[in-house]
């Protein structure tokens, strides 16, 4: 079957209309564009957080003066903790949809009713690449992240670990 011919249960163009229709999946690309969006979002307010957080230190480097944002690692981790709570799993649970995903036209569902994931889902969702993310493993901790995601590509309803574990798909509008 045609990537673009599959189809899965879900909605028919209401939010959350369950009656069981058939969507199509997303593309790999459309999820990955849509990610590329909301990591650029992520960071971006994660970045102007911390400048309006951080303490302003100025430190003799070399005969020069350098001056930079500090904030405490517990702060950054509970300030990106926090934004990925509102952001990710808000959105997810209120629409099923981030800005990337308005953006890309496609929309997260729950795997059995096509309807948008509850909290508790979205959270699961969000949490397992968080989860990863925080593993000690230094620089390999990306790599792990990306490969999560990618595990979409190994599935035929294209749901990477994190989808798996919450019982979601991402469809098409």
């Amino acid at each position: 079957m045609a990537d673009d011919d599959e189809t899965v249960p879900g909605e028919r163009g209401g939010e959350t209309d369950a009656s069981p229709g058939t969507e199509q999946l997303a593309s790999i690309g459309q999820r990955a564009a849509a990610r590329l969006i909301d990591v650029v979002l992520f960071f971006s307010a994660q970045a102007l957080v911390f400048f309006t957080v951080g303490d302003r230190v100025t430190r003799q480097v070399d005969g020069s003066t350098e001056e930079f944002i500090e904030v405490p690692l517990a702060v950054r981790l509970l300030m990106a903790f926090l934004l990925l709570v509102v952001y990710e799993v808000g959105m997810v649970a209120w629409r099923g949809q981030t800005l990337g995903k308005i953006a890309l036209r496609i929309r997260v569902v729950a795997e059995q009713t096509g309807e948008v994931p509850s909290v508790g889902t979205a959270l699961v969702r969000a949490g397992v690449p968080a989860l990863v993310w925080m593993l000690p493993v230094g620089a390999l901790a990306p790599a792990l992240v990306l490969a999560l995601y990618l595990t979409a590509m190994l599935t035929p309803q294209r749901q990477g670990l994190h989808d798996r574990a919450a019982r979601t798909l991402v469809v098409r509008l």
